[in-house]
Formats: structure tokens, C-alpha cells, sequence
């Protein structure tokens, strides 16, 4: 299963070495648990994000981006759409979010379709 990959991840020396596998890893499996709606999501997403601010692993964009994720897995619309602006401001650009599933939930929504157009520009 993919929580037990995240945990092999997680449990091998290699995450404890690399630091931007770890916090990879750590951010993979809050999103799991954030999807799946489980009670653990919010603790292990601040411990990740914990984690990737502790190592300077992940820049502003990034980070405010992987929140976005989060919130947006989590039915947490208004806050998904609140750190993916976050991360536009910081300097995101990437055009991923156009096709990425973590932010189906939001994509109908006037918010998320003003932030497409942003990234249009």
C-alpha cells in the first residue's frame, strides 16, 4: 500500500540523511492521512512542515503550495485556496496545479479559477 512505502521511507536511514527525502516522505504521509480524511492529518502535516522548516528544505512557494494541497484534501476549501494565493504571492508559477488531482475539489470554484488565470499571465 502507498502508507506503507511512505513509512518504509520514513523508517529507512536514507530520510534521515537526506533531508529533502524526509520531508518528502513526511508530506506524502499527511497527505495520505489528510485524503483519507483521517483524525492524524493536521498533527502529521505541522510535524512535516516542522520538519522541512527545520532542515530549510522548502522554499516559501513550495511549502505554502504543499499547505494548499493539504487543505484542499482536507475540505478545507477556503484555506486551500488562501496558501495556494500564498504561494502565487511568494512566486509560485508552476502550472501543475491546472492538472492536479489533490485540487479537484476546488477547481468549479470562482477562487480557483481566478488563481488560473494568474498563472496564465
Amino acid at each position: 500500500s502507498v502508507k506503507a512505502r511512505i513509512e518504509s521511507v520514513l523508517n529507512h536511514d536514507l530520510s534521515g540523511r537526506n533531508k529533502a527525502i524526509g520531508t518528502d516522505a513526511r508530506i506524502a504521509k499527511a497527505l495520505l492521512l489528510a485524503e483519507t480524511g483521517d483524525d492524524s492529518a493536521e498533527d502529521a502535516m505541522t510535524a512535516a512542515l516542522n520538519y522541512a522548516d527545520d532542515a530549510d528544505v522548502l522554499r516559501a512557494p513550495d511549502r505554502a503550495y504543499a499547505e494548499a494541497q493539504f487543505w484542499a484534501l482536507f475540505g478545507e476549501q477556503e484555506r486551500a485556496i488562501e496558501k495556494l494565493q500564498e504561494a502565487i504571492d511568494a512566486g509560485y508559477k508552476d502550472s501543475r496545479i491546472l492538472s492536479d488531482p489533490d485540487f479537484r475539489p476546488l477547481q468549479d470554484t470562482q477562487p480557483f479559477k481566478a488563481i488560473v488565470k494568474q498563472l496564465q499571465r
